[in-house]
């Protein structure tokens, strides 16, 4: 068993061991947003909304791989990579039908409300959209943008209205300010391998925008960001609530500053502007989970 979990983790890059990490913080997010208000009571309800995104997530992931071209070429070659495949397949198809049980009973058993039940059905169908022939976006460089949306709006979004049963102006002045803040990470994360990228075909964010364009957006993303949380102020979010989320600006300058090196042609300092991308959503979440649960 212990082997089993060992090899389905190696199948994950870092980079989709990050996402899963952050996905269940936007999750846990949501459900802070609605202890703020006062309306965190349905526990049960919150762990099976928990296990679901996990599940449906490495469902996604597991499934990208064994549909990915360059992915099935290697493994026809042995067949230890033929089995690989194929386990791969049948793990991702499992967690997706585990998924689908999962809110089959919340929407039979638990007292949720329409908006919720949507939410669930969005995410239920990301592996079809993101993963799965012959829509396949992850295919068409428009992945990654249906998985920043899944675990920036609809994550958090399905947590609270578990515990709240509606949307709140609260909801969306942070989750949409983090959307952009976690584009940021995607751009500063991405341009390491951009050219490696191309040589092997893949499509990401990066390749779709281009190389200089991502690096502009990656600077105006986080003044975006930032706007918008000041936008948040002015329309009374209070700041004893989001002002951590101005702790990790000097990281983010940072790697405006990195940015700017690369455009002028220095020579790239990849493993800083990965920690930035990673350290700068990270210590962001960070605070705002502290003040919404321990505050």
């Amino acid at each position: 068993m212990n082997k089993f979990l060992e090899n389905l983790i190696f199948e994950f890059s870092v980079h989709q061991i990050a996402l899963f990490l952050f996905s269940a913080f936007f999750y846990i997010l949501g459900a802070g947003i609605a202890r703020y208000l006062g309306t965190f009571q349905n526990i049960p309800d919150f762990w099976y909304g928990f296990l679901f995104i996990l599940l449906i997530y490495s469902s996604g992931f597991l499934l990208q791989r064994y549909f990915d071209p360059s992915q099935l070429k290697k493994a026809n070659q042995s067949e230890d990579g033929i089995t690989k495949s194929r386990q791969n397949f049948l793990i991702g198809l499992a967690l997706l039908m585990v998924s689908s049980v999962i809110v089959y009973l919340l929407i039979s058993f638990s007292k949720i409300e329409t908006i919720t039940i949507f939410f669930l059905v969005i995410l239920l169908i990301f592996p079809f959209l993101f993963a799965i022939p012959p829509i396949r976006l992850v295919e068409r460089g428009y992945g990654d943008l249906l998985l920043i949306l899944c675990i920036a709006i609809i994550n958090p979004a399905l947590a609270f209205t578990i515990q709240y049963g509606s949307l709140h102006n609260l909801l969306l002045f942070i989750s949409i300010p983090l959307c952009f803040f976690l584009l940021v990470m995607y751009i500063s994360t991405g341009l390491k391998d951009y050219l490696q990228d191309m040589m092997r075909g893949d499509k990401n964010l990066v390749l779709m925008l281009g190389w200089k364009l991502a690096m502009t957006l990656h600077d105006w993303f986080i003044i975006i960001g930032y706007a918008l949380l000041g936008f948040a102020l002015l329309h009374g979010i209070s700041w004893n609530l989001i002002w951590t989320t101005f702790v990790p600006l000097p990281v983010f300058i940072f790697a405006m500053y990195e940015i700017q090196r690369i455009r002028n042609g220095i020579k790239p300092r990849w493993a800083l502007l990965t920690f930035c991308g990673y350290a700068g959503l990270g210590l962001m979440l960070y605070g705002l989970l502290f003040m919404l649960w321990f505050k």
